[in-house]
């Protein structure tokens, strides 16, 4: 025999083994999975899962002492700027606008206060 004829279907060999190993290849990337799942796949789920506990929140009242801080300060700045509203427009207008935050946060604080008796929530 030639030795060529040896390396000639030696590779003709090769290379038809590659096309069958393209070709499984192939197959197997375009073939969809067909998922099964058990029928008691959610209990056992669930039966794995821990309990759970009841989240206790305590209100601490944080924006409540807030705004009543803010109306203390707020009050006393009214106090200091009302002897200088006479002055000057700009003390007249800096002490409406501390008179405007003061009702502001105390109708809020109202509000707050009033909302468990009445229906409507914010």
């Amino acid at each position: 025999m030639n030795p060529m004829d040896d390396e000639s279907q030696l590779l003709k060999t090769q290379l038809l083994e590659a096309r069958l190993l393209e070709t499984r290849i192939t197959l197997a990337l375009e073939t969809a999975p067909k998922p099964e799942i058990p029928p008691d796949f959610a209990a056992r789920v669930a039966a794995q899962v821990p309990a759970i506990r009841p989240v206790t929140l305590t209100p601490h009242g944080y924006g409540r002492n807030a705004a009543l801080i803010c109306l203390c300060v707020l009050l006393g700045l009214i106090f200091v700027f009302a002897h200088r509203a006479d002055a000057s427009p700009l003390w007249a207008s800096m002490e409406w606008i501390f008179c405007t935050q003061f009702a502001l946060v105390a109708v809020w604080l109202a509000v707050r206060q009033a909302r468990p008796h009445f229906l409507w929530h914010f």
